[in-house]
């Protein structure tokens, strides 16, 4: 009870987007049980439209445009999802998806007290000198993978060695 509500600490943007898509009227009207800040929203509204999914309408007010209905469709934050759109557009799907998925979650990297720098080693194979992006791609691109190649299912131990050799969280890979 002594939490402030999530709706007024999050990023609004993902909310106007979906309350845009299914029509549930606009953020400032909708009746929230602790309703956000005006700044959040003006907020939101402000990296939509840098986004290119919402537009001002003289007569509508804001208006999802095509990019924001196919926003609107995707089950992540708008930033995210427009990353991944605009790299299918590029070509460069693939490399997106992973680097999108590793900034939707913490750090794989660990870095234990006890063996800092033997971490700080490991990772530096990994280390791209102009982005940390890449970096993210090259962690990946390095692991083992878990697919079904020729009918079978490769198992998660190449993955556990690789991520304990490493210095890499399992759980995040």
């Amino acid at each position: 009870r002594f939490t402030q509500p999530e709706i007024q600490r999050s990023n609004l943007a993902e909310v106007i987007l979906r309350m845009k898509a299914f029509r549930l009227g606009e953020v400032e009207t909708f009746p929230f049980l602790n309703p956000p800040q005006p700044q959040a929203i003006r907020s939101g509204y402000l990296l939509l439209e840098e986004l290119g999914a919402i537009t001002q309408s003289p007569e509508h007010g804001w208006v999802l445009t095509p990019l924001g209905r196919e926003l609107a469709r995707l089950p992540l934050d708008p930033t995210l999802g427009r990353m991944l759109l605009q790299a299918r557009h590029e070509g460069v799907l693939h490399e997106m998806l992973v680097i999108a998925a590793g900034l939707s979650v913490p750090d794989p990297r660990e870095r234990p007290d006890n063996a800092r720098e033997a971490a700080a080693n490991a990772h530096q194979a990994f280390a791209h000198p102009e982005s940390d992006f890449l970096t993210l791609l090259n962690i990946w691109n390095a692991a083992p993978p878990l697919t079904v190649a020729h009918g079978v299912r490769t198992s998660g131990n190449a993955l556990r060695r690789f991520c304990k050799t490493n210095f890499l969280s399992f759980t995040r890979m």
